[in-house]
């Protein structure tokens, strides 16, 4: 009679490893890239960055630095700049390295938000198919548009907070406090953040489960959502 052996505890890591294999294998020729469209005026060509005072000046001063009238209000994107101006003393493999990390992390975040719909085997092809898709190489080819990770990135956490508010899996205070940090971190590396409340107010037009939390309190948070993108 064959021993009974106990079952071996199932691994979780092979699914999120194989993303960050496919996003590197798509994406990691930029590393080899150099400053490439607006990474010239915006990052080697401004004084504002290269100083450790745009750790802050962002906050105070358009993105865009003068004479050009750019204007815009990114002071996360300056700040994060700065850093990695310090970082590699005006090298540039510090913006290609984080470049490619945000969009690994953006691919496991897209992968996070497929598993609340989908079963695991779609959801993960869904994130593969992400990861490699050609449509997001400027996104990381280029190091000003690292907000474009970043957003994304807000994007998918505050679905992924505010499904779960919806369905009970999460306290109120944790996960609208989680999407509204969402909303504010994506805003300040770029302006595109501000469609957040409506990508959450399709989440609730389109799903048609019941949720716990009442329809007014949901759509008077949605609202509060939108307000602070306006005071923004």
């Amino acid at each position: 009679m064959t021993p009974h052996l106990p079952a071996l505890p199932r691994r979780r890591w092979p699914p999120p490893v194989a993303l960050l294999l496919l996003a590197v294998a798509a994406m990691g020729g930029t590393l080899r890239d150099g400053w490439v469209q607006d990474d010239a005026p915006l990052i080697a060509g401004n004084p504002s960055v290269q100083s450790v005072s745009g750790l802050w000046s962002g906050f105070t001063e358009p993105y865009w630095p003068p004479p050009s009238p750019g204007g815009l209000y990114r002071p996360l994107a300056r700040s994060a700049h700065s850093a990695l101006w310090a970082l590699g003393d005006g090298a540039l493999w510090p913006f290609r390295v984080a470049d490619l990390l945000l969009y690994a992390g953006l691919v496991l975040a897209v992968w996070g938000l497929a598993r609340e719909f989908l079963p695991a085997t779609p959801a993960w092809v869904a994130a593969a198919l992400f990861a490699v898709h050609p449509v997001h190489v400027e996104a990381v080819a280029v190091a000003v548009n690292q907000g474009e990770c970043v957003v994304g990135i807000a994007a998918c956490v505050a679905a992924i907070a505010w499904r779960r508010w919806r369905f009970g899996r999460l306290r109120t205070a944790p996960a609208l406090g989680g999407v509204a940090a969402a909303l504010l971190v994506g805003l300040g590396f770029k302006e595109t953040a501000l469609v957040l409340p409506l990508l959450l107010a399709l989440v609730e037009l389109t799903d048609p489960a019941p949720a716990v939390p009442s329809r007014r309190r949901r759509w008077l948070a949605l609202a509060a959502l939108a307000a602070l993108g306006a005071g923004w």
